[in-house]
């Protein structure tokens, strides 16, 4: 183990990354036809070790987000919160510059999860911050409503329960 660690940390840093993301992009296309998890989360953790960095063609970004949303969706299956909410924020991290604009469902989707992930783990600020980039971007009221909910259990969560029935009710009044 320690031979292939000292040999691993010969790499410099953004070669060690490409690898990672190499081997995970080789991965994740052999996960597409198979129906096996455990592939699918591997190539994920590799993905993510590479990180957007290592995303050469800026056209894979939104497959790469796709693949963590998907390994994200695995993991609150398995009722592993914490893992989920890692894919969903690496899925995030690899959305490009105007994701809300070319890639709607998408984006709402991984920041919706997100944010109830991140309120199942107790998190309660970065479910709020997700719920309201949701609110920010979101094109209908239906589109909010989830976060909206997410949010006002938050709120309920930190011991805010009187701006949590307040917020019910004006969500209720739209």
């Amino acid at each position: 183990d320690r031979i292939q660690e000292a040999a691993y940390n010969t790499l410099p840093a953004d070669e060690r990354c490409l690898f990672h993301h190499v081997c995970g992009m080789a991965l994740a296309s052999y996960s597409t036809s198979e129906s096996d998890d455990n592939i699918l989360l591997a190539a994920v953790n590799q993905i993510n070790l590479g990180g957007p960095a290592a995303v050469q063609d800026t056209s894979q970004s939104s497959n790469i987000a796709k693949v963590n949303l998907r390994a994200g969706q695995k993991a609150m299956v398995m009722s592993d919160f914490g893992a989920a909410y890692s894919y969903f924020n690496h899925g995030i991290s690899f959305l490009q510059e105007g994701h809300w604009q070319e890639h709607y469902d998408l984006s709402l989707r991984l920041f919706e999860l997100a944010a109830k992930c991140a309120l199942a783990i107790g998190d309660l600020a970065s479910s709020m911050l997700h719920s309201e980039q949701v609110m920010k971007e979101s094109r209908s009221f239906e589109d909010s409503l989830n976060v909206m909910y997410i949010s006002t259990c938050a709120l309920a969560y930190s011991s805010r329960l009187p701006d949590s029935i307040q917020k019910s009710i004006e969500i209720l009044t739209k």
